[in-house]
């Protein structure tokens, strides 16, 4: 079974959820976790039948779950005659196998269910380029787990099962893989020269970031007068979209990139890597949270978001909040979630922005205001302003 064949295979859309909890005091977060999860799995065109949670202090190295869950999901996949189990934890490829064996359905886990989505949003050779690679990161060491369990016994000769053949399709796909690396890393270098071209003309560029569906291509189209289509859809921005000026009152490049998801795996960011630039050579980065959420999980979004944006090298110095959609909060909502937000937020120059009502004025002032600070900073340290 290829990996992340998933929802283009000809079986039943039906799935089952799947997590282990490694945290027996976490009774909250796994949840958020999970219902994530389950969103994802609905935009990617699964029905979800079921889900089943097991609690352990270490996953098993063979199933993940213990061998006792496996056997209870696999009565499940036969009474929902589910096509498809949907891990959150990432699974190894030895894991990925065995459990795909026992339960003799397709087995995802959420990094492959994110490359569906994005699969379906992907328009651009760019995007489709870096999908691929992420995907053939995981292909290889699953296919080589693969021949060499079912070629154990067995050594390349005559007649010999197929061997051979095995060792061509891994060397095809590690070719493959290595050039679809070199030429992301002719893409990047060539979008470096864009970067310093563009900052050249001494115009600061402001990149809009943040989770999925938190309003960044709509916030987009009103800071820069657009009217480009946005959708409810997960990730339906994988390259970035660039616009110059807008209703700022100084010229500046906007910047609309991919979406981040709760607990991202480090891998699929770095196979990104041309989305990256823009985020490690902004001027600024506007951080984008929905308030479309309870306010516990608009916390914990902002607080992951801040995390990732630290893990990818962007400083607290070059970072606003906007606190979007604030048109679903009256004034009691916003000042009850201020209060909850303000550990969060003591760091930044923050405000609510509504992109529904084209309430931005505040955020301009708000760019405006730290551009200056980050010019006069970097004038006094005698460094150029613009990267």
């Amino acid at each position: 079974m290829p990996w992340c064949e998933g929802i283009t295979h000809g079986r039943s859309q039906r799935a089952i959820l799947c997590m282990l909890k490694t945290n027996p005091h976490d009774h909250f977060l796994f949840k958020v976790y999970l219902d994530e999860l389950e969103r994802l799995a609905v935009a990617a065109g699964f029905e979800i039948v079921d889900r089943i949670v097991q609690t352990r202090l270490k996953p098993k190295s063979n199933f993940l779950i213990g061998r006792g869950k496996v056997e209870e999901l696999k009565k499940l996949v036969k009474l929902h005659r589910a096509g498809h189990v949907i891990f959150y934890n990432s699974l190894s490829s030895r894991q990925k196998l065995a459990i795909s064996n026992v339960l003799e359905c397709d087995v995802l886990d959420r990094y492959e269910l994110t490359l569906l989505i994005f699969d379906a949003s992907a328009g651009d050779k760019v995007s489709k380029l870096q999908i691929e690679y992420a995907r053939l990161r995981k292909l290889a060491p699953f296919l080589k787990l693969q021949a060499s369990l079912k070629y154990r016994r067995e050594h390349p000769f005559f007649r010999s099962m197929g061997e051979y053949a095995f060792h061509s399709e891994l060397n095809a796909i590690k070719k493959r893989e290595k050039r679809i690396r070199q030429e992301i890393d002719r893409l990047a270098w060539e979008k470096l020269q864009q970067i310093k071209r563009r900052s050249k003309l001494g115009i600061p560029t402001v990149v809009l970031s943040g989770m999925y569906n938190a309003g960044k291509s709509s916030l987009f189209n009103v800071l820069c007068g657009e009217n480009r289509p946005v959708c409810d859809f997960p990730f339906t921005t994988l390259s970035s979209k660039y616009q110059l000026n807008g209703l700022s009152s100084q010229k500046i490049f906007f910047v609309d990139t991919i979406g981040f998801v709760l607990d991202l795996d480090p891998m699929l960011i770095d196979s990104f890597k041309l989305n990256l630039l823009d985020l490690k050579t902004a001027d600024l980065v506007v951080l984008v949270v929905g308030l479309d959420d309870p306010s516990d999980i608009v916390y914990l979004k902002l607080k992951e978001s801040l995390a990732i944006l630290k893990e990818i090298g962007v400083s607290e110095s070059r970072m606003v909040v906007a606190l979007n959609k604030a048109d679903l909060l009256d004034s009691n909502g916003k000042l009850q979630l201020t209060f909850l937000l303000s550990p969060l937020l003591n760091h930044f120059k923050w405000t609510f922005t509504s992109a529904k009502k084209k309430d931005v004025s505040s955020l301009l002032s708000i760019i405006e205001e730290k551009l200056h600070e980050l010019r006069v900073a970097h004038s006094l340290e005698g460094a150029p302003y613009i990267r």
